[in-house]
């Protein structure tokens, strides 16, 4: 749920026509359970599913938990799929260098992490990357608290920034913190507006495909 409005606002101005598709217990359910499940991959292929049949020309999947299983989305279904990490990681993966991975779910760290090096490891650039994980951040999300939710990670952005050539928000959700904040060394990446740029231009391919 809280993907929603920095994805949102990322498509403020834009001509498109957005659906939400939520189902918030898989994130809990996940969290609680330490794993994906059946269940929790048979919920999310519903949504993609719904979201086609109801004439979508483009998905994006906003919970990283489901970044790695893109790939057999997209054999799937129709419509584009792309997860709204992707564009983020092949970004930083291009620059390399000492990259921070912030993340607030701990479930999230591992699947982040594959992402990212495999982004770096196809640019051919030294890389390092560090996890972190805010758990304080996400328990005040939970709460809706989300003014201290965005201090959380702002305060851990500016702690670690001279340290890192990058810091990259893994998950949609944390998106909000890095609006206006200023950093002296570290580039800091998230994963909105490069979702949105990278879906429509899936779609375009599509289009340009069935024409030709």
């Amino acid at each position: 749920m809280n993907a929603i409005p920095p994805m949102m606002r990322a498509l403020e101005g834009k001509k498109v026509k957005v659906l939400h598709y939520l189902d918030s217990y898989i994130l809990e359910k996940n969290r609680r359970i330490g794993h994906m499940t059946d269940d929790c991959m048979r919920r999310m292929v519903n949504m993609v599913a719904h979201a086609c049949e109801d004439g979508a020309d483009g998905v994006i999947i906003t919970c990283t938990i489901f970044s790695k299983y893109v790939s057999y989305f997209k054999e799937m279904f129709s419509a584009p799929i792309v997860a709204a990490d992707q564009a983020m990681m092949e970004k930083a993966g291009k620059a390399g260098g000492r990259i921070a991975l912030l993340c607030t779910f701990d479930g999230t760290r591992e699947i982040s992490c594959q992402l990212l090096k495999l982004s770096c490891e196809l640019s051919g650039k030294p890389y390092e990357i560090v996890p972190f994980v805010l758990k304080d951040a996400y328990e005040e999300a939970q709460k809706s608290n989300l003014e201290e939710h965005n201090r959380i990670i702002r305060e851990k952005i500016l702690e670690i920034e001279e340290d890192y050539d990058q810091i990259v928000l893994a998950q949609m959700s944390m998106a909000d913190s890095a609006a206006g904040l200023k950093t002296h060394r570290a580039r800091v990446l998230t994963s909105p507006a490069a979702a949105y740029e990278t879906v429509m231009e899936e779609i375009k391919k599509r289009e340009t495909l069935h024409h030709s």
